[in-house]
């Protein structure tokens, strides 16, 4: 899961990481057994908070964007037309959107 902060351009990408690395800390001793900052797959409980990510250069999957797996995961935005959906690949959310579409007339 991405999760995208909106920040002032006046801060570095130092400070962001280091902003991200306290968030995630917090998380982690908040809801040990939901969330990790364990780096290792090995040594690894539940979901990793990475601020790893949080770098000048680094890349992130844009929305939308069809993952390379089977079954065509898709990186969704977590909205109102997702909130009711379990599956996200294609097919899943070309549906999800119809219905969404079809709803608001």
């Amino acid at each position: 899961m991405h999760v995208l902060v909106p920040i002032e351009r006046r801060h570095t990408y130092e400070d962001t990481r280091r902003f991200s690395e306290i968030v995630a800390g917090a998380i982690a001793r908040s809801y040990p057994k939901l969330a990790t900052t364990q780096w290792s797959k090995a040594k690894r409980r539940g979901v990793l908070i990475d601020a790893n990510q949080n770098g000048e250069g680094k890349t992130i999957a844009s929305a939308y964007s069809v993952r390379p797996r089977p079954g065509a995961p898709v990186s969704t935005p977590l909205r109102r037309i997702t909130s009711r959906m379990t599956t996200f690949n294609a097919a899943s959310l070309i549906g999800g959107l119809i219905r969404n579409s079809v709803n608001e007339r």
